[in-house]
């Protein structure tokens, strides 16, 4: 009987990719053992996070290979032209040499992870007007296997990668960190003027100078917040909806979510996008609870405006659109949605930021028409957003990739964590009720804090 011949390590694996470095950026794919991506959260350095919904696809990544900050209205075409061409050229898995077209066919191809701010100019420390990164090191884990992707140069120190491996592993075999319960501060005073805002956009609906506007507002939190355990709680209790975690600076902030709400997907020429707007919130009878929101003609009027626009913009660039021509319900922890999914053929390679460029903000989280709601909410809400209800997602150098829109989120810093939400406001809003309304979307954050309003 032949001895068994036991597989190479981890670390036999990297130490053989290493000395296959070449000139340029080679990824080094080795096995990894599964565990919660949110536990590199923990680790020291800028980090990133996107798990998609309703499916085991997650990439999580520390440090940056490859970092692209852009600012000011040509913020979207500087990423692009930022990321072309940068990508890995040469490939290493398991510690054979290989073509880096190998790394897509097993999913592992490197991504560059990110988003942009709500507007231009008007964001908040640490989160420049658009922020990507290529990850140092990232860990990919889909539903058949789990990778660890480390982008090497020649200039690099192999026990620094080395070093970096261990971490991240000993990261993703420990407990994750704990967080503690926050408590919520309710600020009257900006409950009024809130609601005062409410009806300043009404009274703008009502003279015609706009059709709809969305409004944010955010609620602090304080107590023990570990971003890794915020995001594990957001695994847990919102699986249907995509979670993400951005951090682009060691020691700085972390912007956090579990967004419902697809912007754009493109893989090749298929796209797919959705328009997400008219809610309700979740009772005990999610039959009735449906029925009601379908019949409702205030919701059904803002969702028409968030479909026509989003179908506008993607029309224009592709041979064939599918757009539903009623909505379904989309059913949530906390709340209903009205959701109309979107599919086209796009006529042109069309890069997946060229499309968010496109189609950002969609009257779902900006207004109709944009430019007079921008207009209003610059004029009327106190704080800038940030990259609230902004674009967040991933793109790979074929230009394939996915955008969410960053609802249902966070910004975490310290011990303090400010909650947004948001809320369509339409001649026939009632400020109390959209009050509610944000609310009870800010549950979803609030839940995972441990706190509830």
């Amino acid at each position: 009987m032949m001895p068994s011949i036991a597989p190479p390590s981890i670390h036999d694996q990297l130490r053989a990719g290493l000395v296959r470095v070449r000139d340029g950026l080679t990824a080094i794919a080795v096995p990894a053992p599964r565990g919660p991506a949110p536990a590199l959260l923990a680790l020291d350095g800028p980090a990133v996070l996107w798990a998609a919904r309703d499916a085991e696809d997650v990439t999580a990544g520390i440090g940056t290979a490859v970092e692209i900050r852009a600012v000011g209205a040509r913020r979207f075409g500087s990423v692009m032209e930022a990321a072309w061409g940068v990508a890995p050229s040469a490939a290493v898995i398991g510690g054979r040499p290989a073509d880096p077209r190998e790394l897509a066919m097993l999913g592992i191809a490197p991504r560059f992870v990110g988003g942009f701010a709500f507007g231009a100019g008007a964001t908040w420390p640490d989160f420049p007007d658009a922020w990507f990164a290529l990850p140092r090191l990232t860990y990919r884990c889909t539903a058949d296997r789990a990778w660890l992707v480390l982008i090497a140069s020649v200039t690099d120190e192999p026990d620094e990668c080395h070093a970096l491996v261990d971490r991240a592993l000993a990261a993703l075999r420990a407990p994750l960190p704990r967080g503690g319960a926050t408590t919520v501060a309710i600020d009257p005073a900006g409950r009024t003027a809130w609601l005062a805002e409410v009806v300043a956009a009404r009274g703008a609906i009502a003279a015609n100078q706009l059709a709809k506007v969305v409004l944010a507002r955010s609620t602090p939190a304080r107590g023990r917040i570990a971003p890794a355990a915020v995001v594990a709680a957001l695994d847990d209790r919102h699986p249907e909806c995509t979670r993400f975690a951005i951090r682009p600076r060691a020691g700085g902030a972390t912007f956090v979510g579990a967004t419902p709400e697809r912007l754009i997907q493109r893989a090749g020429r298929a796209v797919a996008s959705e328009a997400l707007a008219g809610s309700i919130a979740r009772t005990a009878d999610d039959r009735a609870d449906a029925a009601r929101l379908l019949a409702s003609a205030k919701d059904r009027g803002e969702h028409s405006i968030v479909v026509d626009a989003i179908a506008a913009a993607l029309g224009a660039r592709c041979s064939a659109l599918s757009v539903p021509p009623t909505p379904a319900v989309r059913t949530l922890r906390h709340v209903h949605h009205l959701r109309t999914t979107i599919a086209g053929t796009l006529r042109g390679p069309d890069h997946v930021v060229e499309l968010v460029r496109a189609l950002h903000p969609t009257p779902a989280v900006g207004g109709w028409p944009t430019p007079a709601a921008l207009a209003f909410i610059a004029a009327h809400e106190p704080a800038p957003r940030g990259w609230y209800g902004a674009p967040v997602g991933w793109f790979d150098a074929s230009g394939d990739g996915e955008f969410a829109v960053a609802i249902r989120s966070a910004l975490l810093d310290g011990d303090r964590a400010d909650v947004w939400a948001g809320a369509g406001i339409v001649a026939d809003s009632e400020p109390i009720a959209e009050w509610d309304e944000t609310w009870i979307k800010q549950r979803a954050i609030l839940g995972a804090l441990g706190a509830e309003p």
